[in-house]
């Protein structure tokens, strides 16, 4: 049988990257988290997918003698956009509700925070969103659509976040 000349198996290694994925623990399911709307409890159980926001600081570039290019960090990002998927029920409630809180000209907290079966809430994974304005994307139907839900997504323009477990 044809073989590499440089190839050999190196079944020790293998095993070192095994044990050493075991060793950090379970991992965390994308499934598993709660979020909720401020005032608007109908909402909390319909969120079929989000985002963690963005956490950064602006770039300022300079560039130096010879071209060279220096990075810095400028303002921090205070604000920013995340994506809520929801899913409508056969009362209506999720797309009354978020029409409700777009044309009162609501801007609600939001809470979001990962939990695993096992240990309940995750430290360091939750966040909480300030004055968030929301956009409601268009909602798709269609005569085919015979096994798909209605699954409106919102955009969510926040003015501040913060984040839990970060003393910052």
């Amino acid at each position: 049988m044809a073989s590499y000349v440089d190839s050999r198996a190196n079944r020790k290694l293998l095993r070192g990257h095994y044990e050493a994925q075991k060793a950090i623990g379970e991992k965390l399911l994308g499934a598993m988290f709660d979020l909720r709307v401020e005032g608007h409890p109908e909402l909390n159980l319909t969120v079929r997918s989000t985002q963690h926001p963005q956490v950064g600081y602006q770039d300022v570039e300079d560039h130096g003698q010879g071209g060279m290019l220096i990075n810095q960090a400028g303002a921090f990002e205070n604000s920013g956009e995340i994506t809520i998927q929801f899913v409508e029920t056969l009362r209506g409630s999720t797309l009354k509700a978020i029409k409700e809180i777009i044309l009162n000209k609501e801007q609600p907290k939001i809470q979001f925070i990962a939990m695993a079966e096992s240990s309940g809430l995750i430290p360091h994974t939750g966040y909480t969103l300030h004055d968030v304005k929301l956009r409601l994307d268009a909602v798709d139907f269609a005569t085919e659509n015979v096994t798909e839900l209605v699954k409106p997504n919102v955009t969510c323009k926040y003015g501040w976040v913060d984040f839990e477990g970060v003393d910052y």
